[in-house]
């Protein structure tokens, strides 16, 4: 609609990301851009000891610490630190909640993924003694403790649960509790899968087909 207030911006942004032979025309930069100025506004909502509280109910909802801490290392990793020391006091948050087996809204399911993420872009520009702290404290999540959908049949929680499990492996921080609970629970997963290869999630949301 062209008398939207921002059509002349919107109308470039279209150009810009149109696709020129096979090369997507937002950058990097473009890209990195977008998310600082999401990461910088929350940012504001960070409390002292690190947990990034819904604005308008004043409350930490569900895994919104540690989505920040992994976007705002993504962000710090990248050229931009000032985000640096709120990425740390995410991560840190999130690490706390886990370890006492009390996520935020009882969402932990989907905090290792993010965490592991946030830590593997941190480690190598903190001091080694930092990162050292972090290693060992992710070595200590008890899946049992920490995450919720531990049914029979689980199904799209428990998906983002054993993606952290395998990131916490590839790190050399999961140890054999990640890997039992891998072989536990990834199998009961293919019952979903149709012969096309779609994850049928119940009710079959179109989302959770790729996300799974």
């Amino acid at each position: 609609m062209q008398d939207h207030p921002l059509h002349t911006q919107i109308q470039s942004w279209r150009q810009r990301s149109r696709v020129v032979s096979g090369t997507p025309a937002v950058s990097r930069a473009d890209y990195l851009s977008l998310a600082g100025g999401i990461i910088h506004h929350f940012a504001k909502f960070q409390t002292e000891d690190g947990r990034i509280l819904d604005p308008y109910e004043g409350a930490e909802k569900q895994y919104s610490t540690p989505a920040f801490a992994c976007a705002a290392a993504v962000l710090a990793a990248n050229g931009r630190p000032l985000l640096l020391a709120a990425a740390i006091q995410a991560l840190e948050a999130s690490l706390r909640q886990m370890i006492a087996g009390q996520p935020a809204d009882r969402h932990g399911d989907f905090f290792t993924v993010l965490m592991m993420h946030a830590y593997l872009r941190l480690a190598s520009i903190v001091p080694s003694e930092v990162s050292l702290v972090w290693r060992e404290q992710l070595s200590l999540l008890d899946p049992r403790r920490c995450y919720r959908d531990l049914r029979p049949d689980p199904h799209n929680w428990n998906v983002v649960a054993i993606a952290g499990e395998y990131l916490r492996i590839l790190a050399g921080v999961g140890g054999n509790i990640a890997r039992q609970f891998i072989a536990e629970y990834l199998p009961r997963h293919l019952q979903y899968f149709t012969c096309y290869g779609m994850y049928r999630d119940p009710n079959d949301p179109l989302a959770y087909d790729a996300f799974a």
